[in-house]
């Protein structure tokens, strides 16, 4: 369920706390002081270069973002109403907020744009919560999404260098992705999609903030750039990077193995299973301890695409990714032990560091009680023994001298 929050310029009666000027004037009931505390700061604000236009006019707010255990998605536009004491600059924002992730999982927050709960006016009082989970438009659907971007010739061409570019978001050198364009509902449709390529982590911790004046400092993960409110963003800047559908232009990276991956099998492949294969291997990239992006993308789309042949350099991968989910993600093994134990049941070892590398991984998984895995993948080294023995003594010497 979401709680939801209006804010305005209010005469006394309006206002929530009986003040006048910008305040709170509709809440429901969970949401208090915290949840005000919280939404505040982030409220629509007029921009000041845009005085001299119609308030109309004005490009409208998108945020998402999460603090404080709260999940938080609000939209706001410019008001021709001027304020209680007669001057320009009135608008409102009505904001909606969970503390339950699952309230918008398996959706992404920016998603939650096109559902049709928000209000078409001002909202004043005591608003009911809005139940879950909400629906959304299926244009903002993986479907629908698909079908829009396959009718872009200019994206089909660039879509792997805008799922590089999100992958990029996140480490040591991550960057912010600017989207520019003059409707909000194509960038947040590109938002949306960058955030269904992102694990379920990835992207409930990055944050939107669309439209914004002067976005190249914005301080988000994914940013709306609006003509009006830019003198102009550059596809070449350091401090972010950009992805341009209104000018057909994007910062010139060279495409990631994964986002090769990634954009075919969105492309070719059923919208919904592709896109729970790319979560899923963004989700295994961080997990492994090499950060090996192009291994994870390859080794979900063996194991939830069918995607390729098993081969003797998937052991080394499959293995730290199964060590690295019982170290990192130990409730995730129920899900995926058995098919990454059977993954390496199709391959053959090339090497003694390859049968080492998975039979380490028995005492982790006999360490998160996953006994019937260990006894499996025990079975397993033993049977590529007993068809390379010198890989198994060699492996099994290293570890009776401590290697």
């Amino acid at each position: 369920m979401f709680d939801v929050l209006g804010y305005t310029d209010c005469r006394a009666d309006q206002s929530l706390n009986g003040s006048t000027g910008f305040q709170f004037c509709a809440a429901s009931a969970g949401a208090g002081d915290v949840e005000q505390k919280i939404v505040r700061p982030r409220v629509h604000h007029w921009a000041h270069g845009l005085t001299r236009i119609p308030p109309e006019q004005h490009p409208e707010t998108f945020r998402c973002w999460t603090q404080d255990g709260a999940h938080i998605i609000l939209r706001g536009r410019s008001l021709a109403r001027r304020t209680a004491s007669g001057r320009d600059g009135n608008s409102y924002t009505f904001a909606a907020l969970t503390r339950d992730a699952w309230d918008i999982l398996p959706a992404r927050p920016a998603q939650l744009w096109s559902a049709p709960d928000w209000p078409s006016s001002e909202v004043y009082g005591s608003p009911a919560p809005w139940p879950t989970p909400l629906a959304l438009d299926p244009d903002f659907e993986p479907e629908g999404l698909q079908a829009w971007v396959r009718e872009q010739p200019w994206a089909v061409e660039h879509l792997a260098q805008l799922l590089t570019m999100v992958e990029m978001t996140s480490g040591p050198e991550a960057r912010k992705l600017l989207i520019e364009h003059e409707d909000q509902g194509v960038v947040v449709r590109w938002i949306s999609l960058a955030q269904l390529t992102m694990s379920d982590e990835e992207a409930m911790g990055s944050s939107v903030h669309s439209f914004v004046e002067e976005p190249e400092s914005a301080p988000a993960t994914f940013v709306g750039a609006h003509p009006l409110l830019s003198d102009g963003v550059r596809p070449d800047a350091e401090g972010y990077r950009l992805f341009d559908p209104l000018h057909e232009r994007c910062t010139p990276v060279e495409p990631s193995g994964s986002a090769r991956r990634h954009a075919q099998w969105f492309l070719t492949m059923d919208a919904d299973e592709a896109l729970a294969a790319i979560s899923t291997s963004r989700a295994w990239a961080r997990v492994l301890p090499s950060s090996d992006s192009d291994g994870a993308a390859r080794l979900a789309g063996l194991v939830l695409l069918g995607v390729g042949a098993p081969r003797p350099e998937d052991v080394p991968v499959a293995a730290e990714l199964l060590g690295g989910l019982c170290r990192q993600d130990p409730d995730s093994v129920p899900e995926w032990g058995e098919e990454l134990v059977d993954l390496l049941r199709a391959c053959s070892p090339a090497s003694a560091d390859d049968v080492g590398a998975a039979g380490e991984v028995i005492w982790e998984l006999d360490r998160v009680g996953e006994t019937e895995l260990a006894r499996r993948l025990a079975s397993l080294c033993l049977s590529w023994g007993g068809r390379r023995p010198d890989l198994l003594e060699a492996w099994l010497a290293r570890r009776a001298v401590g290697r």
